[in-house]
């Protein structure tokens, strides 16, 4: 399967440095391509990024870890939960499946995916920009 990510990075560096908004390093990736979208040009908005935000595609390793997330909004406390919990049980990553997502309230039309967080970058097998979106 192949997931994608929007960034306000036209040069993606997957770095265990860099934490997410969890406060840890993590990758948050999507089967929708649509989401991904949204999420480069929001990332690329919150940047205040005079350049539009790109998305890049992902090969990943196999991913043991599935949960279903039943059509819920990942925008609550039981997803932020989750997050915690999975990072905290040591998985590489895991594919939630039946998400529905979306960047913010400015970006809110929102998209079903199987999101797939990774918490250890050794599962990427490789990636690279497949667009720039344009302003």
């Amino acid at each position: 399967m192949k997931y994608y990510h929007g960034s306000s990075q036209h040069d993606l560096k997957i770095s265990g440095s860099r934490n997410s908004r969890y406060g840890f390093p993590a990758l948050f990736l999507a089967s929708n391509i649509d989401l991904a979208v949204q999420y480069a040009f929001y990332n690329a908005e919150q940047q205040k990024s005079n350049l539009p935000g790109c998305v890049y595609e992902f090969d990943l390793a196999s991913i043991p870890k599935v949960i279903d997330f039943k059509n819920e909004i990942t925008h609550n406390t039981s997803f932020r939960n989750l997050i915690y919990r999975l990072k905290s049980q040591k998985h590489s990553a895991v594919r939630i499946l039946n998400a529905l997502d979306y960047p913010s309230i400015k970006f809110k039309e929102k998209h079903y995916s199987t999101i797939a967080v990774v918490f250890d970058f050794e599962v990427i097998k490789n990636y690279h920009r497949i667009g720039t979106l344009s302003l």
